[in-house]
């Protein structure tokens, strides 16, 4: 399968209209102006993965040094991140989601992977251009289980 086939049949499923055009489809996605991401699919040229990656904006100048620790402690084992990647765009301050996906796993559940993508990435771009912290969930950190009297150490 080819990057402009996982395009089209992104199209067919989602029914959004989707155009794969030198490599990469772009489109935005959100409810308003003020909430638009810019979200790309880009070829990365070895006949089997794409990249999956929004523009989420930049953050407030007296937020930058917060939101760059809360994306760092975000990326850890992709936690808050819908399996993605946080960083920071070079040049420009704005943070970038990405996701790497093969051209397999978009044909099997392509549709899942790029509606959750896409949650994940209006989500953050509401972190990072309004501040809004991320929740975190309360479950348990690895060290636990290893106290846990089953666990076994060979």
């Amino acid at each position: 399968m080819a990057f402009n086939e996982v395009i089209s049949e992104l199209a067919q499923e989602t029914g959004a209209h989707l155009e794969a055009m030198d490599g990469i489809c772009a489109f935005a996605v959100g409810d308003n102006a003020d909430d638009l991401v810019k979200v790309l699919l880009q070829d990365l040229g070895n006949g089997r993965h794409l990249v999956l990656w929004a523009d989420l904006g930049a953050p407030p100048p007296e937020c930058k040094d917060t939101l760059w620790r809360t994306a760092l402690e975000a990326n850890d084992l992709l936690d808050l991140t819908g399996g993605a990647t946080l960083s920071v765009i070079p040049g420009n301050g704005h943070f970038r989601l990405q996701r790497i996906e093969t051209f397999e796993e978009m044909e099997l559940a392509g549709r899942a992977h790029l509606e959750g993508f896409i949650d994940t990435a209006l989500k953050w771009h509401q972190i990072v251009v309004k501040a809004q912290m991320p929740e975190k969930t309360q479950e348990e950190s690895p060290e636990a289980f290893m106290m846990d009297s089953t666990f076994i150490s060979i």
